[in-house]
């Protein structure tokens, strides 16, 4: 890639700007993570496609897991509120994780709270039911098990049982309104 002395740190240009056969494409001045070097980086869904330069990233091939440069630990929250959990292949639970590799996998760690509770692997058809309904919420106290069929009539009822005690507070509430409004008329008279 050609240098661009003039050009500032998160400048744009697209493809054609800069030479390149993609006409729609856009580059982003970008800094190396680890190195600092500029370069242009193509930017995809709003964001730099990578973060190191082409020498930095080449030296850290094949550097996974707790070695890799940008390693979070292991543990991260889905979309949809869940936490996964990194697992390793040598783990006794590592039968129930997702998106295996051979560098592990990961697991719902509701899941995988409930399974070393129980001592062993969770089936596929056995879901763990989040009794407060917070999906990130997962201590052992919190998770109940059912099977898939009972989970869903298990959380309409919890979802009925929650719209029904509303209800009756708004009731009582109206209640000793008008027990107050009808003491006040007797007052009156």
């Amino acid at each position: 890639m050609k240098q661009y002395p003039g050009s500032k740190i998160g400048e744009i240009k697209t493809s054609a700007e800069l030479g390149y056969a993609h006409k729609r494409d856009k580059y982003i001045w970008f800094p190396c993570d680890k190195c600092g070097k500029l370069h242009w980086v193509l930017i995809l869904h709003s964001k730099p496609s990578h973060r190191l330069c082409q020498e930095c990233g080449r030296r850290n091939v094949g550097r996974v897991g707790d070695k890799a440069p940008f390693w979070k630990g292991g543990v991260w929250k889905e979309k949809t509120g869940y936490i996964c959990v990194r697992i390793r292949p040598d783990d006794f639970f590592y039968p129930m994780a997702t998106h295996k590799n051979p560098h592990g996998g990961y697991i719902l760690e509701h899941r995988l709270v409930m399974a070393k509770y129980m001592g062993r692997n969770l089936h596929p058809w056995e879901i763990v039911h989040h009794r407060n309904h917070i999906r990130d919420d997962n201590r052992f106290e919190n998770l109940q098990l059912e099977l898939a069929n009972g989970h869903n009539q298990l959380t309409r009822l919890e979802l009925e049982i929650a719209r029904l005690q509303k209800r009756v507070t708004l009731l009582e509430a109206e209640n000793i309104l008008l027990r107050e409004e009808s003491n006040e008329t007797e007052r009156v008279r």
